[in-house]
């Protein structure tokens, strides 16, 4: 897991964690305050500029790598009713996946590191494949594979539950 948006130019082992608060999320990725669409814009560019990627036979500018974006809108108002003040939050997180492609081995020509990367972006999307296939044919949600890879481990909470996916 790499944070995108680090200025540290040294990468840190990032840890997927879970807890009752926060949900799943991985501890350690910089979090942004914005207040506008220009701001959110701009980071998403600095996340865009730092992502890996390199030439392939099939591809000139190949992503090496999956991105996840979430993004956390509250909105907070006081709403009075006869004179009196009540406090109001609402919340919502929206997550915005770009998957690296699925690439077949033989023709893109990859060796050493970009065969490693290309054997890891194709696992991770098998495994999110099998994640989906299990919660369109309607199994149990505890034999849902969201732990088969960081990817959607991360994403299980925008897969599962209330969730839409699009």
């Amino acid at each position: 897991i790499v944070d995108l948006l680090s200025e540290a130019k040294k990468s840190t082992q990032l840890q997927i964690r879970e807890d009752l608060t926060r949900g799943i999320f991985v501890e350690g990725l910089t979090e942004c305050i914005v207040k506008s669409k220009q701001e959110l814009l701009n980071v998403i560019k600095n996340g865009a500029k730092n992502r890996s990627t390199n030439a392939t036979m099939m591809n000139k500018l190949s992503s090496r790598s999956h991105a996840i974006l979430q993004i956390f809108v509250q909105q907070r108002y006081i709403k009075t009713e006869s004179g009196s003040k009540k406090r109001h939050h609402k919340r919502a997180m929206l997550t915005i996946v770009d998957l690296a492609g699925s690439e077949r081995l033989s023709r893109s020509k990859s060796t050493s590191q970009m065969l490693d990367e290309a054997k890891s972006i194709n696992k991770a999307i098998s495994a999110l494949g099998n994640c989906i296939s299990a919660l369109i044919n309607g199994q149990n949600t505890q034999n849902i594979p969201y732990r088969d890879s960081k990817s959607t481990r991360i994403l299980t909470n925008s897969l599962g539950g209330n969730a839409k996916s699009t």
